[in-house]
């Protein structure tokens, strides 16, 4: 399939003699990183902490958003109310 992303398929086996230096140079290369388990742990866990921010921020505009058009209503409630 051509979606116009580019593929390059690696065969593992083919690095077994070279090493793994050269199984990392290869990752390296094509845009990976190596990260000690305490890196990735750092990065998973403020990834996590913005995607929190984000969902909070979501929910406080929703709330926002809930009480103000309640605040309209009863405004025109109180309105068609005096009317009367």
């Amino acid at each position: 399939m051509d979606d116009g992303v580019e593929v390059e398929n690696v065969i593992l086996s083919d690095y077994e003699v070279e090493g793994a230096d050269a199984m990392h140079s290869l990752f390296k290369n094509s845009g990976f990183e190596q990260l000690s388990e305490e890196e990735l742990q750092a990065k998973l866990d403020a990834r996590d902490e913005i995607a929190k921010r984000e969902e909070d921020d979501k929910k406080e505009r929703r709330r926002k958003y809930v009480e103000e058009n309640e605040a309209k209503q009863r405004d025109r409630e109180g309105d068609a109310g005096a009317e009367l």
